[in-house]
């Protein structure tokens, strides 16, 4: 057995006897009814992520520099979602923009956010639009969605479950709250594949993104999204 599967299979024991003992003490002290389908797929999920935390500061073959006109953003898997996170901030300036773009697994865009928010960090900014993908995920009611985001740190702190700063503290821990309920994935990227978030954070901060930029994206916008969707 190579270490990369020995590691797949203690990820997937150790979780799995994680989950369950989660599932007792919530059945013991809190009398929840405990489901034995749901504690093995959220223990699933919970491997998925710890692979993609283990592996998050390497070079993954999707995101590798591409020729000119080829696409960088990779589609999720066959009826699943991916929401793409970034923020965008003017220099001594604590008010920022947060963005998300929601798109299935054809490229199309599903929903997208965009809003003000302040922070005192860069870190503080790329965390806030993850929790907001989170919730936007969780409130549409979807399952198993892959976040994606630019910034190495944001993600390790969101698959982690060592305690954080605490300038994130609150951040993180909404973060990881919302990502157990709905069985969020996270997956760091380069920039060049998290170009359509970007996109939108720079334009809503410029004041150029118009209201209903995900049903009628600006020509800017309309141009990336159809650079991800080429094949």
């Amino acid at each position: 057995m190579s270490s990369e599967e020995a590691s797949y299979v203690l990820s997937f024991v150790a979780l799995t006897a994680w989950y369950i003992w989660k599932s007792r003490n919530a059945f013991i002290f809190r009398n929840t009814p405990v489901d034995p389908l749901d504690t093995l797929a959220r223990s699933n999920y919970a491997r998925f992520e710890f692979i993609n935390a283990s592996v998050i500061t390497s070079v993954h073959m999707d995101n590798l520099p591409v020729a000119d006109g080829s696409p960088s953003w990779k589609a999720p898997d066959f009826l699943s979602f991916k929401a793409n996170c970034d923020m965008a901030v003017k220099p001594n300036n604590s008010v920022g923009i947060v963005a998300v773009v929601l798109r299935d697994w054809k490229g199309n865009v599903v929903d997208g956010r965009a809003k003000s928010s302040r922070f005192l960090s860069s870190l503080q900014g790329e965390l806030d639009a993850i929790r907001v993908a989170c919730l936007m995920i969780s409130t549409l009611g979807l399952l198993g969605v892959v976040v994606e985001s630019d910034n190495n740190e944001a993600i390790h702190l969101s698959v982690s479950e060592l305690v954080p700063p605490w300038e994130v503290l609150s951040l993180v821990l909404d973060i990881r709250e919302i990502a157990s309920a709905s069985c969020i994935l996270f997956n760091w990227v380069r920039r060049a594949a998290n170009v359509s978030a970007h996109t939108v954070a720079s334009l809503a901060l410029r004041g150029s993104l118009p209201v209903n930029w995900v049903s009628s994206p600006p020509s800017a916008l309309s141009d990336v999204f159809l650079s991800d969707s080429v094949l």
